[in-house]
């Protein structure tokens, strides 16, 4: 739905806030309803134009324009390969953005913030504004505020335009743009075309633009400058040749001609309406106490006017009976006329609030689906993301220890084959003499090089002593009893094997406690969340139930004030003298007009009572709607907690499966490892 300026003044004008600040600020009776919206309105209308004509008006000076409420506006030049063309540009404000939430994109007729503009700025100066609509400047400023942020209030659910002359400035789903047309596309608000606007948009039962609108004042005969009244007439040039220049008109400015041609006994529009209406049954007022049925006593004739002949007290008794009649008559239609009009309000309230309604319904259930559908293909992707990583680890190889270690023994072990393989052989070419001293090495340290390897250069050396045994060599230690420095295969102490596991056992027990913990401390948080939901809705409740009081007690005191009102107004009409000669009162009339006031007492309580019913109906609805809700939270957060166990299990047993198979295979090799001890021992 689409919604202009005129919508926002409308739906400000008719706020109660609005209506009370600016009908004080202007001096207005609160009792007039109509009259003050009316005034309300059209001052919207003034501000807003005031506004706009002095943005058009410095913006054409190429002038940078500042609104504090919103932003700035200025004309830019830009220039073509072929041609130049100028641009209106809107700079909105941080402040403005940051209050509402908007949010806005840079483009060609929308610029960023942080841009620098070196043309000459001009603030809008609300008291400028202020003398042109002949109020203050803080009523001024209040309605540019209020026109904003009711713009603002209505573009959540809708989209809202505002015209300001010299572009667009739309405001839809918290984003703000600007958008420049062409003079074609403003629109005017003078004075005639105001007054027509004001009599389309405001209800017919204002009657249009009174002359009281234009807040301009009279000549009276008491006050020189009080405003215009009943009493008050133009102001004339006197002259001493006619020291009393007064007509018909200035005598009495609201006498009925129709009224004064039917007393002069001339054919009116009065005498064809009471034939009409003797013709449909209904009876007209008697035309010399009409004014006073009204409430009003102000048409007096003037002296020249000549009477009929004088009725008899019973036809004037006749004509009171009937003027009684045709009074009750109107009161019957006016409260039917009522009575519908406030059915046809209830109706449309009501299948506005169904529609919303079903609006609602409609919403949850997509967001339902929607939340479904997410939750399934999150489930799916899950069950995908973990069997593609069970189907990956059945071929992970592993790089860490023993494999890789074990390769490097495996390599040492063909190397020292090899090597021992060759010491055979050179055994095998050497004589028996020289094979006596070949269990001991000639080293220099008498330690062998190698695996116990002999080479040419120690049979040499050996051939050089001449058969003797050195000192050093029998006193030295025996080669078959040293350890091998490559591998130390007779090592029986297994003390790192044991260190190992320990702390793997040690790792995996701080494991397990470390989960223990995150558990009693997840179990802690959920209990403590539950607890502060309680005490929320604990909260939420009171603060209900002081509401409910406080709007029983403010319909209460509207009520009082509504009957002080009622009564007072009532005793201000009554008149004070009787000069009809009205019928006389009785019994029966005294106790027809208590019933009378009584079931309208009765009425409006059991209107109060219904309102007051239906209230607590939705807010009862409210609340258990609320609940639902966050016994819907509670049970999502027990399954996100379920399926964060699951993980958690399941990456444990993860765990533990590699910790055991790297375990089995360390005593594979612990059992292959003995084996190879075993074969060299025998």
């Amino acid at each position: 739905m689409v919604f202009s300026e005129l919508d926002v003044f409308k739906k400000c004008a008719s706020s109660k806030t609005s209506s009370h600040k600016l009908s004080k600020a202007l001096g207005l009776d609160s009792g007039k309803g109509k009259e003050s919206a009316k005034v309300i309105l059209k001052l919207y209308y003034k501000a807003w134009s005031g506004l706009t004509k002095f943005i058009r008006s410095q913006v054409k000076q190429n002038r940078l324009v500042y609104f504090p409420i919103v932003g700035s506006f200025a004309k830019i030049c830009i220039l073509d390969a072929n041609s130049q063309s100028e641009e209106i540009v809107f700079i909105p404000d941080l402040k403005f953005l940051d209050k509402e939430k908007l949010s806005f994109s840079d483009n060609k007729t929308n610029k960023n913030p942080y841009a620098e503009n070196k043309a000459s700025k001009i603030k809008v100066s609300p008291s400028s504004i202020a003398q042109v609509c002949g109020v203050d400047s803080d009523s001024i400023s209040y309605i540019l505020k209020d026109i904003i942020s009711r713009a603002v209030q209505m573009a959540k659910n809708s989209f809202v335009r505002l015209n300001f002359k010299i572009g667009s400035l739309t405001i839809q789903n918290f984003r703000v743009q600007f958008q420049q047309h062409g003079e074609n596309q403003n629109f005017d608000y003078s004075s005639p075309s105001l007054n027509k606007l004001i009599g389309r948009k405001i209800n017919n039962s204002f009657g249009g633009i009174s002359p009281g609108l234009n807040l301009t004042t009279r000549s009276s005969a008491k006050t020189p400058m009080s405003r215009s009244s009943m009493y008050s007439g133009r102001s004339v040039n006197i002259h001493a040749s006619n020291p009393n220049p007064q007509t018909g008109g200035d005598i009495h400015p609201r006498f009925n001609k129709t009224m004064y041609d039917t007393f002069m006994g001339k054919d009116s529009g009065l005498a064809k309406e009471r034939q009409m209406s003797q013709e449909r049954g209904e009876v007209l007022p008697f035309p010399f106490v009409s004014g006073m049925v009204g409430g009003h006593s102000y048409i007096r004739p003037g002296k020249k006017v000549f009477f009929n002949k004088r009725l008899n007290n019973k036809e004037v008794l006749n004509h009171q009976l009937q003027q009684i009649n045709y009074n009750i008559k109107k009161r019957e239609n006016d409260y039917e006329s009522e009575r519908k009009q406030d059915n046809e309000i209830l109706r449309a309230a009501k299948m506005k609030m169904m529609k919303e309604q079903a609006e609602k319904q409609e919403h949850e259930y997509v967001f339902k689906n929607d939340y479904k559908l997410i939750n399934e293909n999150k489930q799916i992707e899950n069950k995908n993301k973990k069997r593609m990583l069970s189907e990956s680890k059945k071929f992970e190889t592993y790089n860490f220890f023993p494999f890789t270690h074990g390769d490097e023994i495996e390599k040492k072990r063909i190397l020292q084959k090899q090597q021992l393989t060759e010491e055979v052989r050179n055994k095998s070419q050497v004589s028996h003499s020289d094979r006596k001293m070949m269990a001991r090495s000639f080293t220099d340290g008498y330690r062998s090089d190698g695996y116990r390897s002999f080479d040419k250069t120690g049979f040499n050396s050996m051939k050089s002593t001449n058969g003797r045994i050195p000192v050093k060599y029998m006193t030295g230690y025996p080669a078959f009893l040293t350890p091998f420095k490559q591998y130390p295969y007779r090592r029986l102490n297994d003390t790192h094997v044991e260190s190992v596991m320990q702390s793997a056992v040690q790792r995996y027990e701080e494991s397990l406690k470390n989960i223990k913990k995150e558990r009693e401390e997840d179990r802690e948080r959920f209990n403590k969340q539950l607890d502060e939901n309680d005490k929320y809705a604990e909260e939420l409740e009171i603060k209900k139930k002081k509401s409910q009081m406080e709007n029983k007690r403010m319909l209460l005191d509207q009520m009082q004030r509504e009957s002080y009102n009622r009564l007072k107004h009532k005793l201000q009409e009554k008149e004070k003298v009787n000069t009809n000669f009205g019928p006389e009162e009785n019994d029966a009339t005294i106790n027809m007009k208590k019933s009378f006031h009584k079931r309208n007492i009765d009425d409006i309580k059991a209107t109060l009572e219904k309102q007051m019913m239906e209230k607590y109906q939705l807010s009862e609805a409210e609340k258990l709607q609320e609940r639902l809700e966050e016994l819907d939270a509670v049970e999502k957060a027990k399954m996100v907690m379920l399926q964060e166990r699951e993980e958690l299990q399941v990456k444990d047993k993860n765990a533990k499966q590699i910790c055991k198979d790297a375990w089995k295979e360390q005593i594979r090799m612990k059992e292959i490892h003995k084996k190879t001890d075993n074969l060299f021992i025998n």
